[in-house]
């Protein structure tokens, strides 16, 4: 496994158990906390896992399935915007290292 797999598999299973956190004890919204700094740092490819997580935190805390999927989508797209059309920013400016 290399090395941007891990990193990806860490941040899946973090994302999985904030939302796992937020549905049962913790009333904050971490996930959507940690999905603005993932979307930040990482652009696009935080969609695919926006959307699961919030399904996954839908199902734990028995609401209307797809409600915190649509709200993590478009923090995930405004993000994206705010930062390519407005601040102007290149994606291999903002990129972490592998």
């Amino acid at each position: 496994m290399t090395k941007s797999n891990f990193t990806w598999s860490i941040l899946v299973l973090v994302l999985f158990l904030t939302a796992f956190l937020e549905a049962v004890l913790i009333p904050f919204p971490l996930t959507l906390v940690l999905i603005i700094i993932l979307a930040f740092y990482y652009g696009e490819r935080v969609f695919v896992w926006a959307f699961w997580v919030g399904l996954w935190q839908d199902l734990l805390s028995w609401r209307h399935l797809g409600s915190w999927s649509i709200i993590f989508l478009i923090t995930v797209y405004l993000i994206n915007h705010l930062k390519y059309r407005v601040f102007g920013l290149n994606q291999e400016k903002l990129s972490l290292p592998d």
